[in-house]
């Protein structure tokens, strides 16, 4: 639709759109003028309120034609989430709403304008590597650089380690003409020499990109400016998160101009410092942008009594915080207890043994049902996987690594999600139209950058010829007959190579195409045994009907009706005694992703200590009691 078609509503008569109502809270932070700080504690409906902000800003002509929002989260699968409300909510405005990840933001940024960087850091015309240092990496490097260093420069390095692209270079604003010679940073200068400015193709990783982003848009007003107008409003979230580099780029394009941003977090979640993010991002956020606080009350997601376990945890994190108000309905009996076990293997039966009898009698699906661990998974993973294999249950370890990238992180890629949806269309060429309609959906933007008639048509012609080459593909080569490897490497080129490397790469996230069908292909491997039809190993590769497994750093953002803390023990907790608040708000994100039935779960061998004393000891204030999975009712 048109700019000239569209009818604009005036602020004072805006309604929200696709829900009853939003909580007062919510309505005044979707009004407030200016930048606005929302905090947002678990199940708050945070991406619900930014896409009503979104209607708002753009059925209220607030953002007018021919601007466009801006969303940057730190997850692709966050990112895509919001782009698909938004896109629900308001289809009429479709195109004028850009969600991306943060890497991509600025990895796009220098893609297009890289001509523009100070001659200092503009890199060679045939583009750069993009890397990915591990933190042992990241400390060779460092010590090859300071063994090459001459000698009076060689104690910089001292102290510096694996953190050092995030806490050191991350953080530092680089000088536009380039270091001088006595630069007093010289491993951060050495780091630059070594991977960009030396002969050979350029390393980069997304913190190094994030600084060549900085400098750009500092060096360049123009298109700072140029960004300004396109996006006069900016949302940003998990703003908990925001490490050092994204804070100060943020800072530099945004902060004292007239784009208006809000960020969304919380507090009680942060829980991400090992990956870089930075100590109250939201009170330097509120200060630097002079940013209007508001209070989102509501959780739509936990039942009143876990509503109110979760408060006592959250008072010990942030002092006199507000009472969430808990909106979702509850099923009946208890729902929160403790179960203790003699160790981990009959922990693992009973686990296995109430999961089978919870299903049975409330027709509750396997994948209702997560099990969450402070670390060590792996320490959990063969005794769970026999033990819900008995019950005929299978386990899904969401940690668990196929070509160095985390299943959950292979999963939830688009490159997969088409991928496993374009081949379930060659092996059912008879029905699933809207699986089909989804399929046409992401391929059209492959095929052309918009959704003209003719790029549809191509996209289903494409779409078409693709499942019937790939059925006769897998009709002459027998389950088991080829690698996982040749197998998503025939679908990856009968879909077109070229054109989906050019559409999944740096889009939502660090890894490339052929990585993630690398990791796609390991994962075939690992369960093609248990299967006997290309179909059959579709269904096992997602394993969308299996009890979850992960680490509670990973179940961020996710929630399920019944909840398995394990271990809760010093054998897992032990960071208690290094970092106790980040700890607990660990303990809070676990705590916060159940909807109706928490259960803490340990084995009597690892019981007591003293870094997981307090967490007993505010559940029992809180009121949860010890019970077994015998006394505990399925409801």
């Amino acid at each position: 639709m048109t700019g000239s078609t569209l009818r604009l509503v005036s602020p004072e008569l805006w309604t929200p759109t696709g829900v009853a109502r939003l909580e007062q809270a919510a309505m005044d932070a979707l009004r407030a003028p200016g930048n606005v700080y929302v905090a947002a504690g678990p199940g708050s409906g945070k991406t619900e309120f930014l896409a009503q902000k979104a209607a708002y800003l753009l059925q209220t002509g607030e953002c007018s034609q021919p601007s466009s929002i801006l969303a940057i989260s730190f997850k692709r699968d966050a990112a895509k989430n919001l782009a698909r409300r938004v896109e629900e909510r308001v289809p009429q405005h479709n195109g004028r709403f850009v969600s991306l990840t943060f890497d991509a933001f600025t990895k796009g940024l220098v893609d297009r304008f890289g001509t523009a960087l100070p001659p200092a850091w503009r890199m060679q015309p045939n583009g750069y590597d993009l890397t990915f240092w591990t933190a042992t990496e990241i400390g060779n490097v460092l010590a090859e650089l300071q063994a090459a260093a001459p000698s009076d420069r060689q104690m910089a390095f001292f102290g510096l380690g694996g953190r050092f692209l995030m806490d050191n270079l991350g953080v530092f604003p680089l000088p536009i003409n380039g270091f001088d010679q006595d630069s007093a940073d010289y491993p951060i200068q050495a780091w630059w020499d070594r991977h960009v400015e030396s002969p050979q193709r350029p390393r980069v990783d997304f913190t190094m990109l994030n600084r060549l982003a900085e400098v750009l848009v500092r060096r360049n007003p123009s298109i700072a400016r140029a960004l300004r107008t396109t996006y006069p409003f900016v949302f940003i979230d998990e703003f908990q998160d925001t490490t050092g580099a994204q804070i100060t780029f943020l800072e530099s394009l945004f902060a004292g101009q007239a784009t208006r941003v809000t960020a969304v977090g919380d507090r009680k979640q942060r829980i991400m410092r090992f990956a870089g993010a930075v100590d109250d991002a939201m009170v330097r956020f509120e200060s630097v942008f002079n940013a209007s606080h508001h209070d989102l009350l509501s959780n739509f997601r936990s039942s009143p009594d876990l509503v109110h376990l979760q408060h006592r945890v959250a008072s010990e994190i942030e002092p006199g915080i507000p009472a969430a108000i808990s909106q979702a309905r509850a099923d009946a009996g208890v729902a929160a207890t403790i179960w203790s076990f003699q160790d981990e293997r009959t922990q693992a039966m009973q686990i296995a043994a109430w999961i089978k009898s919870d299903i049975i009698a409330s027709g509750r699906k396997a994948s209702d049902f997560s099990l969450l661990a402070k670390q060590k998974i792996v320490a959990f993973e063969s005794d769970l996987t026999t033990a819900l294999s008995a019950h005929g249950i299978a386990l899904r370890n969401d940690d668990a690594r196929y070509a160095r990238i985390a299943l959950q992180d292979i999963l939830k890629h688009e490159a997969t999600v088409l991928a496993l949806a374009f081949l379930r269309l060659s092996i059912e060429p008879n029905g699933n139209g809207a699986l089909w309609t989804e399929t046409l959906d992401t391929l059209v933007p492959v095929i052309a950058p918009s959704h003209e008639d003719i790029a549809i048509r191509r996209a289903a012609d494409l779409l078409s010829s693709a499942t019937s080459d790939m059925r006769a593909w897998m009709a002459a080569n027998p389950l088991g007959s080829v690698s996982g490897q040749v197998f998503f490497d025939r679908s990856i080129d009968t879909l077109g190579r070229s054109a989906l490397e050019s559409q999944f790469s740096g889009q939502f996230g660090s890894e490339t195409l052929s990585e993630v069908m690398a990791g796609l292909a390991e994962r075939a491997d690992a369960v093609v045994g248990a299967t006997s039809s290309w179909q059959e190993l579709l269904i096992a590769i997602s394993a969308e009907d299996a009890v979850s497994l992960m680490t509670i750093h990973r179940s961020k953002g996710l929630e399920y009706h019944t909840v398995f803390v394990l271990g809760l023990d010093d054998n897992q907790w032990w960071s208690y005694a290094r970092e106790a608040q980040e700890t607990t708000s660990a303990f809070f994100v676990a705590l916060s992703r159940a909807k109706q039935r928490l259960i803490i779960s340990r084995a009597t061998n690892y019981a007591g200590g003293t870094n997981t004393g307090r967490f007993y000891e505010l559940l029992h204030e809180a009121g949860v009691l010890e019970s077994s999975p015998q006394t505990f009712a399925s409801s």
